[in-house]
């Protein structure tokens, strides 16, 4: 309503009250503080919205805008939590091209360490994104996963198809003799038709 009636001022004194209470308040205000021209502001909005609520990728999207030409450090931060948090994939081609071989190298490493343990599939994703195809195959046989192996096939087996033909076999065979049933047995049918074309 104040936005309808142009009270801009009251407008932005009712934001400055309320912005904790939701990431959209928080995330309006900050853009509106950004339209006025008061980005400082506008960051210290942002971090408190960070702070204060559980998922805020879009408010760390607008956050890596603002830090872009002010504070490279925070700028590489959030980027990596972008990534990290969100899996924001763009972010993580973003901090690869502002950092140099061997920040990008230690970031890199971090991103693996986390990914083992929390995200064997983000790992394997990582090493596919990054071409490190030898990796990617070496996750995919400590998965025991097989709708892994299905979904990286094409660019995965390259490395080495007969192996993992073999991988798929060993691990296709304790997984046919589980259970029983139609859709079970259209899974199996599945798995031999991606094996057939290896």
């Amino acid at each position: 309503l104040l936005e309808e009636l142009d009270e801009e001022k009251a407008l932005l004194g009712l934001y400055e009250k309320t912005y904790l209470e939701s990431s959209r308040f928080c995330k309006q205000y900050a853009q509106r503080l950004i339209e006025e021209g008061n980005e400082g502001r506008a960051i210290d909005v942002l971090e408190d919205g960070i702070d204060t609520f559980r998922s805020p990728a879009d408010l760390r999207q607008i956050a890596t805008d603002l830090y872009r030409d002010r504070n490279p450090e925070k700028y590489r931060e959030t980027l990596k939590r972008l990534f990290l948090d969100h899996s924001e994939w763009d972010a993580y081609d973003e901090l690869k091209e502002v950092c140099d071989d061997k920040e990008w190298q230690s970031i890199y490493e971090e991103f693996e360490g986390h990914f083992e343990e929390t995200d064997r599939q983000q790992l394997i994703f990582m090493y596919v994104h990054e071409d490190e195809l030898e990796k990617a195959f070496a996750a995919l046989k400590d998965s025991e996963n097989l709708s892994w192996l299905r979904r990286y096939r094409d660019p995965v087996a390259t490395v080495d198809p007969v192996e993992y033909f073999e991988v798929y076999r060993e691990q296709l065979v304790p997984f046919a003799a589980g259970e029983t049933g139609r859709r079970h047995y259209r899974d199996i049918a599945d798995h031999l038709d991606e094996m057939q074309e290896l």
